[in-house]
């Protein structure tokens, strides 16, 4: 490439990053990528710097992190990648990392020299660090921090008006109306782009009235935490009560609520309809008991609601279930529109509005919460067998209905009857239900493409259970050529080829998802799609952890499973699989930090309890290590190896006759052969060799490693005939180690049966080469049995990988001196003295062959 092309092509890329369209950007360095490879030249510089930004600029943050991170080490200021990856680290919502990324581009800041290669120098990108810097705060409820970020964004660059939209909703959702307006008329005041400034002084001053409308029916318990959500903000509740004979009236009249009755007739449109033509407000709001309004969003609907331009709006519902308030599912959904549309619902259950074409649906940010999924297993029963009922009886009107088909595979996929978390039993129904629905669905037309793609999900998942992975990826393929961003098929596509242990395939599904995760904008979404898997980060990041730690880069399993833990701090295992990589690298401080953080915030199991009783073990602790090993086995009674390790801990530390009588027991409640096994070695381990002998021998069908076991404790008893006949039984069973050998012509050294030994241990070294140590012990032998030229051979071979070893000299000298080579075992004596000077045999030698040549 000529020197001009080479200009030509990065005085384009710098056109388009400073141009307005730069999303251009990424495609037009991507083809000379490989032509500017990561080096020190200024023109690779330039380069990368900009690839970084077409990455961010495109949302590819995976590539954007890996890039800024192979590149970051070769700048003095590698300011841009410090903004980079604040950005990322934002956008991955890893909270801690873009305090450390901002901070670091602010002190790089102000050592920057003008003269310096960096497209970030300047007020602007300084005034995004700082929002980037608030947003952070703000996400990780630090008021007193964000407001002041957010203040020197406005400081840094007072034309920008995102710092003052930020400022303002944080003063909103403290409830601080007065602030909020302050920093709104300084932004309409300062700031180039004052829309949305103007959108949000009109929510505050002129708000529209609203109907909360709702249908009920025995909901005392959930009906109160619903009405605190709306009660503040609504000016009318509507309630239609269809049969309560429990407080729920009673409850509803206490908030002021309108209460209308009407008998329950299995038809929810009727009853919602009902209750929409008694609402007297501007707008209409759909609720139900057991959902809650996340009142921190009341400024986005206000905001919505006053713009002339809208009718109809959909915000945001999330699935939660468990203390936690884990999401389970996320759909759109369409819960305000202006009442003087008269919009209606259709159908018995799983209701729909009929919109028509002539008002567009808005998409906002605002979050409702759905509990209808985390009732007792009695009421979820209760209510699948009634959704259940109504949609085979809406079916059997209309067997045609895609949606009611939809849903009736929906329905099926919550039977939890069987016990499982996945209904395998109801498979093949759910499966010929979405086919149908597919069928009769049209993905092109937008009344049926939600449909149509859900259905599509569906099949996917439903054979992804049944363990048929190539029709699950055939179907989530599918899916995701009409949605890319489809984020559940994109999930299953990593769980497809995990499954199968295709890593590389895996791998690159979960990139995928995180990847489109993390540009994924809910209230961008154009589809009525239900999500299950919206936020599933920590469920990748763990699936990509655990495949690295299956490849033996524990390094990077850290990494993914420390991510998995920023997404969701008590994920499933992943803080017992942290501790036992830190416990494994001796980074005790860690591992207990994550083993408590797992025992607090997951299930407690055997295995973590006992991970936490080693660490206290090796820190000496053996009062706690103890406590740890007990409440393991009170916490599963039957934990075999828990008691082992409670036995081997009282037998070692506390040498109490206690471990026996626990080994004792578990021998006696055990009938498995690997329980003696476990035992004999545990006996081993503590030193006690004819205990362990005994355990040993109880296994009914000995295996050579077994009987080699067997000659150990002999040998270490130094019972050695009795340790050579078990080492000469192991020597003679079917897949016998090599280690037999060695340990077999040991033993005979000490018996004294020199040959017989030297045989074994020539036929060890046959596979064991590199066995240096046994190579000496057969040099030591050949000079036992008077073979001093194989003895030789075998020391001078020591001697060429250890030339200064004092031992080996002196048994090659002693050698010669035996083989009658005096002047060869004087050389070599001395040479152990130069080495050695005070090596007292070695100056006996010499003193003794040195009279003795006189005395000749």
């Amino acid at each position: 490439m000529t020197k001009k092309n080479t200009e030509n092509i990065l005085q384009k890329a710098e056109k388009i990053y400073f141009s307005d369209d730069n999303s251009k950007l990424l495609a037009h360095l991507k083809p000379h990528m490989k032509k500017y490879k990561i080096s020190d030249s200024q023109g690779n510089k330039i380069f990368n710097h900009l690839l970084a930004f077409a990455y961010a600029i495109k949302n590819k943050l995976p590539e954007a992190e890996k890039h800024c991170s192979d590149c970051i080490d070769r700048e003095t200021n590698p300011l841009d990648y410090y903004f980079v990856l604040t950005f990322v680290h934002l956008s991955l919502r890893e909270y801690d990392k873009v305090l450390q990324f901002s901070e670091l581009y602010l002190t790089n800041y102000k050592k920057m020299n003008s003269n310096e290669l960096n497209y970030s120098y300047t007020p602007g990108h300084k005034c995004q660090v700082h929002n980037f810097i608030g947003s952070a705060y703000m996400e990780l409820e630090n008021k007193k921090k964000a407001v002041k970020s957010f203040s020197d964004a406005i400081k840094t660059d007072k034309e920008n008006h995102l710092p003052y939209l930020n400022l303002a909703n944080l003063y909103i959702h403290h409830k601080e109306y007065e602030q909020a307006e302050k920093i709104i008329r300084k932004g309409l005041k300062s700031s180039s782009q004052i829309q949305e400034l103007r959108l949000l002084e009109k929510s505050l001053t002129e708000k529209p009235t609203i109907s909360a409308c709702m249908i009920v029916k025995n909901e005392e318990e959930l009906l109160p935490e619903c009405l605190d959500s709306i009660r503040d903000w609504v000016d009318e509740i509507i309630i239609v009560d269809t049969g309560s004979d429990d407080k729920t009236v009673e409850i509803a009249k206490s908030y002021g609520a309108k209460i209308y009755h009407q008998e329950w007739e299995g038809n929810f449109s009727k009853h919602r309809n009902y209750s929409l033509s008694k609402a007297t407000s501007e707008w209409v709001f759909i609720i139900d008991a057991d959902e809650r309004f996340i009142t921190d969003d009341v400024p986005i609907v206000q905001q919505a609601l006053q713009n002339e331009k809208v009718s109809i709006v959909s915000i945001n519902v999330f699935n939660v279930y468990g203390n936690r308030g884990q999401t389970t599912t996320f759909l759109p959904s369409v819960r305000f529109w202006r009442r003087y549309l008269d919009l209606q619902y259709e159908g018995i259950v799983h209701n729909l509005l009929d919109f028509g074409d002539e008002h567009p649906i808005v998409r906002i940010n605002a979050r409702l919460k759905h509990l209808g999924y985390d009732l007792s297993p009695e009421k979820m029963r209760e209510k699948y067998l009634r959704t259940k009922a109504l949609l085979e009886k809406q079916l059997d009107k209309n067997p045609d209905n895609a949606f009611a088909l939809f849903n009736y595979a929906q329905i099926l996929k919550a039977d939890r009857s069987h016990g499982e978390e996945y209904p395998t039993h109801n498979i093949d129904l759910i499966i010929s239900s979405a086919k149908k629905a597919v069928e009769l669905t049209n993905p092109k037309d937008n009344k049926d493409r939600h449909i149509h793609l859900m259905c599509l999900d569906q099949i996917a998942w439903a054979y992804f259970h049944n363990k048929e992975y190539d029709k699950s990826f055939e179907y989530a393929q599918k899916a995701i050529s009409y949605k890319d961003d489809y984020l559940d098929p994109l999930l299953l596509i990593g769980h497809i080829f995990a499954q199968q242990k295709i890593w590389d395939k895996a791998k690159k599904g979960y990139k995928s998802y995180l990847e489109k995760q993390a540009a994924y904008a809910p209230d961008k979404e154009k589809d009525s799609l239900i999500f299950a898997h919206i936020d599933d980060r920590a469920s990748a990041n763990y699936s990509l952890g655990l495949i690295a730690e299956t490849e033996n880069d524990f390094t990077l399993a850290k990494s993914y499973y420390l991510r998995s833990l920023d997404a969701d701090k008590g994920f499933i295992e992943t803080n017992y699989r942290l501790a036992q990589i830190y416990h494994k690298e001796k980074d005790i401080d860690n591992a207990k930090k994550h083993y408590h953080q797992q025992k607090k915030l997951s299930n407690t199991t055997g295995d973590l309890l006992l991970g936490l009783a080693s660490i206290y073990i090796s820190e000496a602790k053996y009062d706690k290590a103890e406590k740890y090993y007990k409440e393991a086995i009170s916490l599963e009674e039957f934990n075999i190896n828990a008691k082992l390790h409670y036995a081997k801990f009282l037998l070692t530390v506390r040498m109490s006759p206690k471990g026996h009588e626990l080994l004792e027991e578990i021998s006696s409640l055990s009938s498995e052969s690997n329980t003696n096994q476990i035992i004999g070695d545990i006996y081993f381990d503590s030193a006690l060799y004819n205990e362990a002998a005994l355990y040993y021998k109880k296994i009914k069908t000995p295996t050579a490693e077994l009987l080699n076991n067997i000659g150990n404790c002999y040998f270490k008893l130094e019972n050695y005939q009795e340790a050579e006949s078990y080492y000469t039984q192991s020597e003679k069973s079917e897949n016998r180690p090599d280690i037999i050998l060695r340990n077999l012509g040991i033993t005979q050294l000490k018996l004294n049966k020199v040959e017989q030994a030297i045989d074994n241990l020539k036929s060890y070294l046959m596979s064991n080469q590199k066995d240096y140590t046994i190579i000496a012990v057969l040099a030591d032998a050949y000079k036992k049995a008077n073979k001093y030229e194989n003895a030789l051979q075998q020391y001078e071979s020591l001697l060429h990988i250890e030339p200064n070893n004092i031992q080996l000299l002196y048994a090659l000298s002693e050698c010669y001196l035996l083989m009658g080579h005096k002047d060869s075992a004087i050389v070599g004596f001395k040479r152990i003295c130069a080495l050695k000077p005070d090596y007292q045999p070695a100056l006996e030698q010499i003193n003794r062959l040195s009279k003795s040549v006189l005395a000749n």
